[in-house]
């Protein structure tokens, strides 16, 4: 019977999937360590999805937990996808359920640190300790663990309503807009009866978070937190900002814009700051007073951007990758492997050529050989029983792969408009027709002209392919690099645009298939050499 290395599906999952695991970690450009530090910063990670922005987030979740005696930086790492779940048009109604999950999520990380997070010992404690329980109606005395185990039942109360009772809930917050932030709701013993303690507080966090000033609220549990367990600062870290609806991603902005603006200690720091996860600005929606809403956001003004994209072109490109797949065997372990990357593929090219078609984004390069191990799998299925070769993932394997994850799932006719795709084949066809045109004529060029991937965008018609950059079949070099050559026909430089290595493959923009990884090593960069030169005008 033929056979394979056996590897646990697991093996395959990305961080949004599957238990993070800080071993596996493989610098994608982004030094985690810059971050590590008592000095706080307000930071928005941006990149398309599977780039790595849930990574860093929770590396440096874990770097902070695992540096907390010294740093004394309490983290919250919060998923937006936790609370997806009640998305409403109900501004309130999400507020509530943002910031309930706030909560909660810090409670959980101080009781979860193991013993990391304790109450100091010192003077003025009693007394912070009391403003903290009176900021949510406890009136009692209690001691720190006994607090935050009121408090954590208090909002998970809450939190159930929510989900179970949405209905009770909204009609709570129906016109909690209009009522004054300070609003007198008596407060509850915490020796109360049940059902007295249970309405008290249930009406009375509802009233507070729903509350267009609820952000105060939640920034004044913070500041006391701070002072009872003498940190020095709490970081938000917000994960999948942009998958929320317009209405959630302007209060998690508004959020962001208060932790900015009004959380100062002193002159020298804040007790709060925000890293977020977010898309590019295509798919994001950034509050502007310009479109009508209350307030401005602005990425490099309120904050500053990391823009997350491992570039074909870079030197480290296919060490990153090959690290990266070592990484993950040597967690998992399959048997008779030595922890090379020939105990997997058949050969280097099968493995490069998995590596350029995720373009730089992890998540995708591992969709890419879970889909060629499963190809193999059937291959081997079919087989004779005689058959005794040890069968590793072949080239036929990835580029069946790679076609059937940009056709499943980049190309999903879900994710775009039929503008989209208009756009798409006539960018696609222009580049095909230079490149054929280029390879027929090879033999008779003295010097070599590149098979070429770029095109130019003038400013005017970036919406036009905004959602294609949004969603990985474009990718904007602009960000990282600058067009030096002014190309005939747009208006000044514009854009420097690249096609997806993938898509690159199954739309057909490169000639010949099996020269696809020679093109991807050498033509992406030569193509791109002087300042782009070899960059088209296409009129989409």
């Amino acid at each position: 019977m033929p056979t394979m290395i056996k590897l646990d599906y697991a093996f395959f999952q990305h961080d949004a999937q599957a238990r993070f695991d800080p071993e596996t970690h493989i610098n994608i450009g982004v030094n985690i360590d810059k971050y590590i530090s008592s000095e706080g910063t307000n930071i928005l990670i941006e990149g398309i999805r599977g780039s790595g922005k849930t990574h860093i987030l929770k590396m440096i979740n874990t770097r902070y937990l695992d540096n907390f005696v010294e740093l004394r930086v309490l983290p919250i790492y919060l998923s937006m996808a936790e609370v997806a779940e009640f998305v409403s048009k109900e501004a309130s109604l999400f507020r509530t359920h943002l910031y309930s999950a706030l909560i909660l999520k810090t409670i959980r990380t101080i009781k979860e640190s193991n013993g990391k997070i304790n109450l100091p010992q010192k003077s003025g404690i009693a007394g912070m300790l009391q403003k903290l329980g009176q900021l949510f109606g406890l009136t009692e005395e209690a001691s720190f663990d006994t607090l935050i185990n009121k408090i954590e039942d208090y909002a998970n109360r809450l939190h159930q309503e929510l989900l179970n009772n949405p209905s009770k809930i909204s009609e709570m917050t129906k016109n909690v807009d209009e009522i004054n932030a300070s609003i007198d709701v008596k407060p509850f013993k915490v020796g109360g009866k049940a059902s007295e303690e249970s309405t008290y507080s249930i009406e009375y966090l509802t009233y507070k978070l729903a509350h267009l000033n609820a952000s105060k609220f939640l920034t004044e549990f913070f500041r006391y937190l701070t002072e009872v367990l003498q940190l020095h600062h709490s970081l938000l870290l917000i994960d999948e900002c942009s998958d929320l609806p317009v209405e959630a991603q302007i209060e998690v902005f508004r959020l962001f814009k208060l932790v900015r603006g009004g959380t100062q200690v002193s002159d020298e720091r804040n007790f709060m700051y925000f890293m977020g996860g977010v898309y590019p600005p295509q798919a994001t929606h950034y509050p502007s007073r310009r479109n009508g809403e209350p307030f401005d956001f602005e990425p490099g003004n309120d904050c500053s951007e990391e823009y997350l994209e491992l570039d074909v072109q870079v030197d480290f490109y296919e060490e990153f990758f090959r690290n990266l797949l070592i990484s993950r065997m040597k967690k998992f372990k399959p048997a008779h492997t030595s922890y090379n990357i020939l105990d997997l593929f058949e050969d280097d090219r099968s493995f490069l050529t998995a590596a350029y078609a995720a373009h730089g984004l992890p998540r995708r390069f591992f969709e890419i050989i879970h889909q060629a191990y499963e190809n193999l799998e059937e291959y081997i299925s079919s087989r004779p029983s005689d058959d005794t070769k040890t069968y590793k993932i072949r080239l036929v394997d990835v580029n069946s792969a790679i076609d059937t994850i940009v056709t499943s799932n980049i190309l999903s006719s879900n994710k775009y408009s039929k503008e989209d795709f208009t756009v798409l084949e006539t960018i696609a066809a222009a580049l095909r027709r230079r490149n054929k045109k280029v390879e027929t004529e090879a033999s008779t060029k003295e010097n070599y002209v590149p098979i070429n991937f770029y095109f130019s965008c003038p400013r005017s018609k970036e919406e036009k392919i905004g959602n294609l950059i949004a969603k990985g079949v474009f990718h904007n070099q602009s960000r990282t690099r600058s067009l030096k050559h002014t190309v005939a026909g747009i208006g000044g430089r514009g854009l420097v645009i690249m096609i997806d290595l993938a898509v690159s493959m199954t739309e057909g923009t490169i000639p010949t298939k099996n020269k696809a990884l020679e093109y991807f090593r050498n033509d992406a960069k030569l193509s791109a050499k002087n300042g782009y030169e070899y960059c088209q005008t296409i009129d989409f």
